[in-house]
């Protein structure tokens, strides 16, 4: 399952990217893959004829389930693509919200979240109290690091720790990592 951006939300988006009126004139389907769908996006901008390819993951499978791990992942190779050499360059990645408007992430360089003000204590604090005590609360689940140990997998061919390293580092580790074992 997947999301077709609507030619409208598309119009309006590249109209603000480029700074200038667009004339879209193709929007195709070029098929599915495992992980998603991409479409062909042939617009004009002041006389010049641009064409994009527009990536969209699948909603189920592939640790794509959740948003959050589609936006991850489309973050990611957005970063990467971006200082590989010689690959090829990520113009954005976007958001559709549920208005149907497009929304740029791309240039962001960090994430965060606006909630609402409760009274308690601090979520990390029950999670500690439940190990202290050994508490168990019914469909609470299993907590990884608090009820079971964190494993690395023995099979991984690389662990980053991303509660240390930043990344950016991050990714020229990964980059390294693929140009030595021949993988780029």
């Amino acid at each position: 399952m997947q999301t077709k951006i609507p030619k409208e939300a598309i119009k309006k988006y590249l109209k603000e990217k480029f700074k200038a009126p667009v004339k879209l004139l193709e929007y195709k389907n070029l098929g599915k893959g495992w992980h998603g769908s991409s479409y062909k996006l042939t617009f004009k901008v002041k006389n010049k004829i641009h064409t994009l390819i527009l990536r969209i993951k699948n909603k189920l499978d592939f640790s794509h389930d959740y948003k959050s791990d589609r936006a991850s992942s489309a973050i990611l190779n957005h970063q990467m693509a971006n200082i590989t050499p010689k690959h090829v360059r990520s113009l954005d990645v976007v958001g559709i919200t549920k208005n149907k408007n497009i929304v740029s992430l791309g240039d962001c360089d960090e994430f965060f979240q606006l909630v609402e003000i409760v009274k308690g204590t601090e979520y990390m604090k029950d999670l500690q109290k439940i190990k202290k005590t050994g508490r168990k609360y019914k469909n609470l689940g299993k907590v990884i690091g608090i009820d079971v140990p964190f494993e690395e997998s023995k099979k991984a061919e690389i662990i980053i720790n991303s509660s240390v390293i930043k990344p950016k580092k991050a990714a020229h580790i990964i980059f390294n990592y693929l140009k030595k074992n021949n993988l780029i």
